[in-house]
């Protein structure tokens, strides 16, 4: 249930935050009116939840459970009780959150006002609505990753924030390196950035032109989507291309394995339960042509 706490002031603007089962949330907003009626709105509906019958939420209900099984368990072993109860019964799983994700020409208008800001920032936008890859992965590209002639990208690294610094190499996050066949006009649209070796996406203030950190695109992203007046992130981009595939009848292995998941069904779990405005107006299409009304 949401606890609110202080309205604070941030720079121009205002900060509401609060926390749900001790995680932080923030919102900002332009007024301090608006930041003030929607802490209002927050504790209202925590007062309303404190006012309920108390009834557990899915993720605590999973935690109770998980506590309750261990000492079933333990009355099993000492003999106490003849079977563990949390054996037959299992609470249900919380609900993912809906993610939303933007049709082509919502991203179309992102890699569009990107390139306006900056070429090589368009480029990163472009890179991620077609190859699917994770802001990681895109920030660790190399121009020798990028095989024009045999129309493959090489996705052998990632970045990720450093233990020891500000951010470190690693494997991709399936534990190998994979290669991505990709369409003739992608790398036509790419082959005026091109040069010989180094990063895709440096950083021209260091000396030794490290990459871009993982955080930084993100960060850019966010003020360019308030900008245009859009809810997404920048891992949006990559549920664009799963959702994009899949509704193109693709199979969903091999969509798996352009995405970089070890497990078919991450795919599915993630991914086909979004709804495509276009698949939806084919359904509607066959759905009036069933019979023929005199």
């Amino acid at each position: 249930m949401p606890r609110p706490t202080r309205l604070e002031r941030h720079g121009c603007r205002f900060r509401v935050t609060w926390w749900i089962e001790g995680q932080r949330y923030r919102r900002t907003f332009d007024s301090e009116a608006v930041a003030t009626e929607f802490m209002s709105r927050v504790r209202k509906g925590w007062q309303r939840d404190q006012e309920s019958n108390g009834s557990l939420s899915p993720t605590n209900a999973r935690r109770v459970h998980a506590i309750l099984r261990q000492a079933f368990q333990d009355a099993v072993h000492h003999g106490e009780v003849s079977a563990n109860p949390c054996d037959v019964v299992t609470p249900r799983r919380p609900r993912p959150a809906e993610r939303l994700i933007p049709s082509p020409d919502e991203v179309e208008k992102m890699i569009l006002a990107a390139e306006e800001e900056d070429p090589i920032w368009g480029l990163f936008l472009h890179l991620t609505a077609t190859l699917g890859t994770r802001r990681g992965e895109t920030s660790a590209l190399r121009w020798e990753d990028v095989d024009i002639p045999a129309r493959k990208v090489h996705i052998r690294r990632a970045l990720c924030k450093g233990v020891n610094g500000p951010k470190e190499i690693k494997v991709p996050k399936t534990g190998r390196p994979r290669s991505l066949l990709v369409g003739r006009e992608f790398f036509e649209q790419i082959a005026i950035f091109r040069r010989s070796e180094g990063w895709l996406f440096s950083d021209g203030r260091s000396r030794r032109g490290e990459p871009w950190h993982p955080d930084w695109p993100g960060h850019r992203f966010q003020r360019l989507m308030r900008r245009l007046d859009l809810p997404y992130t920048l891992h949006s981009l990559r549920h664009f291309v799963a959702t994009q595939l899949l509704a193109r009848g693709l199979p969903v292995t091999q969509v798996a394995q352009f995405m970089g998941h070890k497990d078919p069904s991450v795919t599915m779990d993630l991914y086909a339960n979004h709804v495509v405005d276009e698949v939806q107006r084919l359904m509607g299409d066959a759905a009036a042509s069933l019979f023929r009304r005199r």
